[in-house]
């Protein structure tokens, strides 16, 4: 991450601020500040990480993934017989905090800020999968789109998204 100097020394004071304001992750933020103001070019790199950026795409993309997830739940809980799958292969699981944090972190922005897919249970992982899931949601999205009745899917057709 490129910054002025004068970049630097505003998001130095804004750490400073933090550990006031923030106690509980003061040495957290005293951390950063220190990195900051040395301008230690590996460890601002870490910045990247949280002042990264998701494309309007791939946000749309995670929307439409939620979306898919939600359509699935109606749709097992429109069946007569649903005991054929599994409530737990149709409930959100979210994206992995190690590998998709960014994902993650605008899933629980849209859940937690925005309100949205409010019915999403976040459990005691918050939406963390512990495992990638992105390929995975790609290839269900794929299926998903070519049902003709994306709200009202069939056991075949949840079937056939669950295990893409």
């Amino acid at each position: 991450m490129e910054m002025t100097n004068a970049q630097r020394l505003i998001l130095s004071n804004q750490y400073k601020m933090m550990t006031l304001l923030d106690p509980d992750n003061a040495e957290r933020y005293r951390r950063l500040q220190t990195i900051v103001e040395r301008g230690y070019g590996l460890q601002m790199r870490e910045l990247d990480r949280e002042f990264g950026q998701l494309t309007e795409e791939t946000c749309r993309e995670i929307i439409d993934v939620m979306e898919m997830y939600h359509a699935l739940h109606v749709s097992w809980s429109n069946l007569k017989d649903n005991q054929e799958i599994d409530e737990r292969r149709v409930t959100f699981l979210g994206f992995d905090a190690a590998t998709e944090a960014r994902f993650l972190g605008y899933v629980r922005f849209m859940v937690n800020v925005e309100g949205r897919y409010a019915h999403f249970d976040a459990g005691s992982h918050g939406f963390n999968s512990q495992t990638p899931m992105w390929d995975k949601y790609q290839r269900m999205l794929k299926v998903w789109h070519g049902c003709p009745r994306q709200y009202h899917l069939s056991a075949n057709e949840i079937s056939q998204i669950i295990n893409a």
